[in-house]
């Protein structure tokens, strides 16, 4: 499990809106990368005219 997220400890603490981080059958059969799954960024509503 180590040799799998070590690369991805390292760039979590540079990365912002990290939610959570998956490690599927890809990750550990084949050497995929884990998925870094992001929050959705909250869109600014226009301010109301007035």
């Amino acid at each position: 499990m180590e040799d799998i997220l070590l690369d991805t400890m390292f760039e979590l603490p540079g990365l912002e809106g990290v939610e959570e981080v998956v490690v599927n059958e890809e990750a550990v059969n084949n050497g995929a990368k884990p998925l870094i799954v992001h929050t959705e960024a909250k869109k600014k509503e226009p301010a109301a005219a007035g």
